[in-house]
Order: structure tokens, then C-alpha cells, then sequence
């Protein structure tokens, strides 16, 4: 490994490159659903059986796997030494920037937010970091626990509509109102996420940061143990199988009930993870998914940026239907790594990553 700023680790650069890809084409997929509670698009056309089978995939294998699995490795990353508090403190502008004016469900604000926490744990006694983890895994499931039951006894009540279901931001329509209304929802979520998501994110973060003072993801030490976690993974992918159907069909049929469903991801995201990504380390993984790894931040800034000139009112207003759009968001993420890799066999970092590693970011 080398001595620099951040000691570069090929297999969790290449995890991290893998767990891009759930979040950029649920992202992109799901472009129309951002005024609402739904990370997933209903089925269209709705009678198709090709876009139920594309969304039950999509469910089972994508939603909700990959930014589990990118906030444990940002976590994990902090330890390998890339962890610094000016380095967050520039992340959570980048967030800032990027949900204002960009793209209302970023995700890097809630990173660098349950980062400033996490900093204090790169050292310390392990016994204290593990209670600590445990304690808020055990806040944030009760809230999301009780977000779920509130929101299954509201979606039973008559006349109840999201407060963002009739808008969206695919319209056509003048740039100041496509602006207005991104930002007043990235507003909402970041409050939303504060009161709801933000303890068992930061649960999922401190857990990244004892899995790397252990060096858990990249110690030979450890293969025994992930061969026994990932006996796990086959019934993992029933069970993630079963919630892709149900939710498919539920999106064609139900989706106030769908939505009451959102909140399963959440715990099945993170625990799924713990079996496939061991399955993943116990094979080879390719050289140039590593190189992907190294430039996931413009990657994910990038990738946004497409949704807006493609997707967005403002842009083209392209509204494909179930297949085509997930089509389309694996084509921008094979883009983007192809980028991402070219730049990494020159030694070169792309834009994001060279500002986050400017002079003064470091400790």
C-alpha cells in the first residue's frame, strides 16, 4: 500500500465502484419520483410484464444495497486514512452545492454529517466504538420502526396523497421553478433526514470505522470469517427476491402501500450487505473496477448531472418507460467508469477527488 495521503486498497476501491451502481440507477431510474417518498418508479407501461420483471431486479438486487454498502466503506475510508476534518468539512459543502442546485436527494450532506462523528472513533478503545455502535443501531431502528407504523397507519387513511405526488421535476418547465422546487425538497430531506434517517446512518458509518481499525475488508487474517458469513448470501437473495416481487407488484397496483415497504430497505440493505460482500472478497475481483473505485465522488456528481439534462423538466424531459430508463442508467454508470478507470491507469484523479486531496484537506 502506499504512504500517502490515503493508503489505496484495491478490493474496497473496487466495492466502493460496485456500490455506485445500485445508487446511480436507482437514482436515474426513479428521477420522477424525487418530489415523493418512493425510491422507485411505478411500472411503465404498467401492463408490461418486461418492466414488472426489470423492477423486481431492480428491488431485490439494487435498492437500497448500495448506499448501505457506500457508507460503510465511508467509514471504513476514514480509518485508511482519507479521514480528516477538513476533508468533511468540503464534502458536506460539495453536498450542500450538489442538493441545492443540483440534485435534491444527495446523499454526500448525510456522509460528512455522521462524518464529524465518526472522526473522533478513528482511535480509541475498540470496546467503546462497538457499544457505540450498538447504541445508535438500536435509536435508529426504533425510529424507523416507528416512521413505518406511522406511515402504514396514515397510508390506511382516506384522502391522504404525498405532499410531493402530483409534482414532477421531469416536467417541462422554466429553470427558477425547477430550481425552487429542488431545492425546497432538499430542504425537506435534509430535515427528514435529521429526525429519521440520520441515527442509523451514522449507526451504519461507526460500524464502517470498526470494521476498518480491524482492517476487516482487507486482512487475510479474516477469510475464514467471511467464508462463514457469506453461507448466508443465497438466503439473503431469497428473501431480497421475495420483497422484489412483492414490491413490483405493489407499485403496479398499490403504491401507497408500496411506499409504507420503503422503510424494509433500510435494514435489509445493510444486513444483506454483510453476507454479499464477503462472497464478493472470497473472489477475484477485476483490476480495473479498483480504478473505478478511486473517483466515485464525480462519478455520483456527474451522474446526477446527467439526470438533470436528461431527465429534468430543464433538460430534455426524457421519460422512458421501466426498461429503457434502467438501460439508460446502466449505460451512464459503464460511462463514467469508463472515465473513472482511464484516469486511474494515467495516475490522474478526477476533478472532485483532486479538490477533496488539495493542499490543506489533509491532516
Amino acid at each position: 500500500m502506499s504512504k500517502g495521503l490515503t493508503q489505496r486498497v484495491d478490493s474496497i476501491d473496487a466495492l466502493r465502484a460496485l456500490a455506485l451502481l445500485p445508487v446511480v440507477v436507482v437514482n436515474l431510474s426513479a428521477y420522477s419520483t424525487l418530489a415523493s417518498s418512493m425510491p422507485l418508479a411505478s411500472l411503465a407501461p404498467a401492463d408490461s410484464s418486461m418492466a414488472w420483471l426489470v423492477t423486481a431486479l431492480v428491488a431485490a438486487l439494487l435498492q437500497g444495497k448500495g448506499i448501505a454498502l457506500l457508507m460503510f466503506l465511508f467509514g471504513y475510508s476514514l480509518v485508511l486514512g482519507s479521514g480528516s476534518r477538513q476533508r468533511v468539512d468540503r464534502l458536506m459543502g460539495l453536498g450542500l452545492l450538489h442538493g441545492f442546485l443540483i440534485y435534491c436527494g444527495d446523499i454526500l450532506s448525510t456522509y460528512a454529517a455522521c462524518g464529524y462523528g465518526a472522526l473522533q472513533h478513528r482511535r480509541g478503545r475498540l470496546g467503546l466504538l462497538w457499544r457505540r455502535v450498538r447504541l445508535w443501531l438500536f435509536i435508529g431502528s426504533l425510529v424507523l420502526v416507528a416512521i413505518t407504523a406511522m406511515h402504514v397507519f396514515a397510508s390506511g387513511l382516506s384522502g391522504l396523497e404525498g405532499a410531493g405526488a402530483t409534482y414532477s421535476f421531469s416536467t417541462p418547465q422554466p429553470l427558477a421553478d425547477w430550481w425552487r422546487a429542488n431545492a425546497v425538497q432538499y430542504v425537506a430531506s435534509l430535515v427528514g433526514t435529521v429526525f429519521a434517517f440520520l441515527p442509523f446512518c451514522y449507526a451504519v458509518v461507526l460500524a464502517g470505522v470498526l470494521a476498518g481499525r480491524l482492517r476487516l475488508l482487507h486482512h487475510r487474517r479474516w477469510r475464514g470469517h467471511w467464508r462463514r458469513w457469506s453461507r448466508a448470501a443465497p438466503w439473503l437473495l431469497a428473501v431480497n427476491a421475495a420483497y422484489g416481487v412483492v414490491m413490483a407488484e405493489l407499485l403496479r397496483t398499490d403504491v401507497r402501500t408500496a411506499e409504507s415497504l420503503v422503510m424494509v430497505q433500510m435494514f435489509l440493505g445493510p444486513v444483506t450487505a454483510m453476507a454479499w460482500v464477503p462472497w464478493l472478497l472470497l473472489r477475484p475481483m477485476p483490476q480495473w473496477l479498483s480504478g473505478v473505485g478511486r473517483n466515485t465522488l464525480t462519478m455520483y456528481i456527474a451522474s446526477s448531472i446527467t439526470a438533470v439534462a436528461v431527465l429534468s423538466g430543464v433538460g430534455l424531459a426524457w421519460q422512458p418507460g421501466t426498461v429503457l430508463g434502467c438501460l439508460f442508467a446502466v449505460l451512464v454508470w459503464l460511462a463514467l467508469a469508463a472515465w473513472s478507470a482511464s484516469a486511474a491507469r494515467a495516475g490522474r484523479r478526477l476533478p472532485l477527488e483532486a479538490y477533496l486531496a488539495r493542499p490543506g484537506a489533509a491532516r
